[in-house]
């Protein structure tokens, strides 16, 4: 399998390669066969949130300080650099995602969402090359995109409830507001801190369009949305009274699995809430959780390890150290097969060369011993 993985203290990106079954914590088991470390700056300037294109030429960056950075692919050689890309330097950003087109929408806490189009980048036109920019309602801390529908997006944050929208052509239009859920036993408003959100596959009924949304909070909440139904949650659950932070959900759209700040990654049960399977060994936030086509689910946080399970069975699969906080991680491929060939390679070049070297050595040896005959 191969990882790219965002790191805060280098402010870099490290490309890493394993088979399943490596553990760098423990000696006797498989190592990683590389890591290699590109696009290096500096802690004040790491990267928050990064993808690679749909074409896979590009990685785009989305660093702290407000700049956005496009590299090659294959080489990391630096394309373009946009910066001042937040109206302010502590506002970070808390969304990358292309659409599928060529379009990248970077979105900050601040509500300002920067669209770079791709298809610029070569041109001289500077007109071209300036992103556009937007404004949603504030503040922000997820901005996601509709896989289902083009142009389709979802947002919200702290006391921001959670918003549909439409992005045509640079102009933004709403759709769908929620509404915050009945006041609690105390006759007190419940608080809303959106954190995540899914779009799941539609089924709305009778030739009503809408959305059906998973979302979770900052207080603990998983929510469900059926937009053509109401503006309120169709059901509500607090698994953990800990902040969850991040939100994926399996194929069949039966379960939902999300981490907390205190490292819980789990599996839950979208009909009760109740978790059905825990991803075991993080330790501390867990910042990055990226799901590979519903098979597997890459996950990294303050504890400096990349962990990549089973997404059915919350199996371990590969633990990787990578010596600093992870901020982002994107997973390449899972080609196996492919992976065991290029150690084999590797083991064979090592040997090759071991076999050089004892070689060298009894040439040189035998030359010693020639001239000390020689002499005598």
């Amino acid at each position: 399998m191969k990882l790219l993985v965002a790191l805060e203290d280098t402010g870099s990106i490290k490309e890493v390669e394993c088979l399943r079954g490596t553990d760098t914590s423990v000696q006797t088991a498989k190592q990683p066969i590389s890591i290699v470390n590109h696009a290096a700056e500096s802690r004040a300037t790491h990267i928050l949130k990064f993808l690679v294109t749909s074409d896979s030429k590009y990685v785009v960056a989305a660093r702290k300080g407000g700049a956005i950075v496009i590299y090659e692919r294959d080489t990391f050689e630096e394309v373009k650099r946009y910066t001042n890309m937040t109206a302010n330097e502590s506002s970070a950003f808390v969304s990358l995602i292309q659409d599928s087109t060529s379009l990248i929408y970077a979105c900050c806490e601040n509500g300002v969402v920067s669209v770079i189009d791709l298809e610029n980048l070569n041109r001289e036109d500077n007109d071209t090359q300036h992103p556009i920019k937007l404004e949603l309602v504030a503040p922000v801390s997820c901005f996601v995109l509709n896989p289902n529908q083009k142009g389709i997006f979802a947002y919200g944050g702290k006391d921001n409830e959670v918003k549909v929208i439409s992005i045509t052509n640079g102009k933004l239009e709403q759709l769908w507001e929620s509404k915050n859920v009945p006041l609690d036993q105390l006759r007190l408003p419940v608080p809303v801190w959106v954190s995540g959100i899914n779009f799941l596959d539609t089924d709305s009924v009778k030739g009503q369009s809408g959305y059906h949304l998973l979302v979770v909070t900052r207080y603990g909440h998983i929510r469900m949305y059926k937009t053509w139904l109401k503006r309120r949650p169709v059901k509500t659950f607090q698994p953990t009274t800990k902040p969850l932070r991040t939100i994926t959900h399996t194929s069949t759209n039966s379960n939902a699995v999300s981490s907390d700040s205190a490292g819980l990654v789990g599996k839950f049960s979208l009909k009760d809430g109740k978790m059905v399977g825990k991803f075991h060994g993080s330790v501390g936030f867990v910042r990055a959780l990226y799901n590979y086509r519903y098979s597997v689910i890459a996950t990294g946080g303050l504890d400096r390890y990349v962990r990549v399970y089973d997404l059915d069975t919350c199996r371990i699969l590969a633990k990787v150290f990578v010596t600093s906080q992870i901020t982002d991680i994107v997973m390449l491929e899972d080609g196996e097969k492919l992976m065991e060939e290029k150690m084999i390679r590797k083991e064979k070049e090592k040997e090759q060369a071991v076999k050089e070297a004892e070689a060298l050595w009894e040439e040189l040896e035998k030359n010693s011993s020639t001239r000390k005959k020689k002499k005598l």
